[in-house]
């Protein structure tokens, strides 16, 4: 299978050694209640890849921090959020390391409803507030300003390498600029019935 990367398309067609990568990591979640002032959270999460990506070695590593409060209102229950997401990029197609996070298992991107852009070679700060003007009923509106990591890697879209005759993920060229998208995401949840929950 031909591999998706940011080297020349010839040095690819050559390149027809296994993929095999290790992920390791480590996340940490805090809650904390304050008298009037409210609850309040913070997740943190971290990996690091190693292995070979074909015939380069493969070194790469994502992060990503969020923390969200939700005060003491007792009108629509206000949560605010607020997160950054980063996943390592390859600022070099010539040496003999490959450095693109690669977000192993495909998934739709939760935070985005149209899923444009993967973990790989990615940079997303996002602002989120959660509502629920009834117990059954839920609003969320999220504001992403969303950045390629490093110029000389490319722009990464896929649902993932889920069998053997498709890589799964396409790279786009980006001319040299970071700059990827700013946008505004708005759901409504309502849960009909006990039985049925709600869904965006």
């Amino acid at each position: 299978v031909l591999k998706e990367d940011n080297r020349p398309l010839l040095l690819r067609q050559s390149d027809r050694h296994n993929i095999r990568i290790g992920t390791f990591g480590l996340d940490y979640i805090v809650v904390g209640t304050f008298p009037r002032v409210g609850r309040w959270d913070f997740m943190a999460w971290g990996a690091i890849q190693n292995g070979c990506w074909g015939a380069l070695k493969h070194r790469a590593n994502s992060a990503t921090a969020e923390i969200g409060w939700q005060p003491p209102f007792p009108w629509w229950h206000p949560w605010l959020r607020a997160g950054a997401l980063m996943g390592s990029a390859d600022g070099n197609s010539e040496d003999d390391i490959h450095a693109t996070f690669f977000q192993m298992l495909p998934s739709q991107q939760r935070y985005a409803s149209i899923p444009f852009y993967t973990m790989q070679n990615i940079e997303d700060y996002t602002g989120q507030a959660i509502l629920h003007p009834t117990a059954k009923l839920q609003l969320r509106a999220a504001i992403h300003k969303v950045k390629l990591h490093g110029s000389k890697d490319l722009w990464y879209q896929g649902t993932g390498a889920f069998e053997n005759s498709s890589f799964g993920y396409v790279g786009l060229g980006d001319s040299g600029h970071r700059g990827l998208a700013n946008f505004i995401d708005i759901s409504l949840q309502y849960q009909l019935t006990r039985q049925l929950p709600g869904d965006d």
